[in-house]
């Protein structure tokens, strides 16, 4: 996979990564969501549709607590877990995500870790990035996901070294997500990598 902005730091391009954290990915993944994509967008139908149906429907969960068992509760979201089946019904219940963006926003998915990165070459690319975070929070309201704000990142990438808050003001742009202002990293994991500023 093409990490963002490895390309244009030879051509002194800043890029804007954005790091999104989906809160408790695996578990609000909605039932009704999910089939009706499988149905409408993916035209599975037949057994298969009816084995998916019984495989994540009319669940039941309950907690031990010491020697006290709680009453059965019904589960209405999330893929089973530990399984080969919930990943792959997670990535398709995400699949498109991507819909929505704007012309040269980049995407890359893997499993509940989502990033995209846009060049900065003007303001008006602070916009188009802006405006593609609406949409993916807008995504995941009507998709009754959430996405986790605290743990959502933004990493600049370029050659010059990032503005110095407060005493160079509006040198960098301030993203949001919804209510929340993001926060700028010098470094992020990314996969397993640590990649710094």
């Amino acid at each position: 996979m093409r990490w963002p902005g490895i390309v244009k730091l030879n051509e002194c391009i800043r890029t804007d990564v954005v790091y999104f954290d989906f809160s408790k990915a695996f578990d609000s993944v909605n039932h009704d969501l999910i089939l009706h994509k499988l149905k409408h967008f993916y035209n599975l139908d037949g057994r298969l549709l009816k084995f998916l149906v019984s495989y994540i429907s009319e669940r039941e969960q309950q907690v031990l607590a010491g020697n006290t068992m709680s009453s059965k509760n019904s589960v209405l979201s999330g893929v089973p877990q530990g399984s080969i089946l919930g990943p792959i019904l997670f990535v398709l219940f995400i699949n498109d995500l991507p819909s929505g963006l704007s012309a040269g926003t980049e995407l890359a998915l893997y499993s509940d870790d989502t990033k995209i990165w846009h060049e900065i070459r003007s303001d008006r690319d602070h916009d188009i990035l802006q405006d593609d975070i609406s949409y993916l929070n807008s995504w995941a309201l009507k998709n009754k996901m959430n996405f986790h704000p605290q743990k959502c990142k933004v990493l600049s990438i370029s050659h010059r070294p990032p503005p110095l808050l407060g005493i160079l003001p509006n040198i960098q742009y301030f993203y949001t997500l919804g209510e929340s202002a993001l926060e700028y990293v010098e470094s992020e994991k990314d996969l397993g990598v640590d990649f710094q500023y």
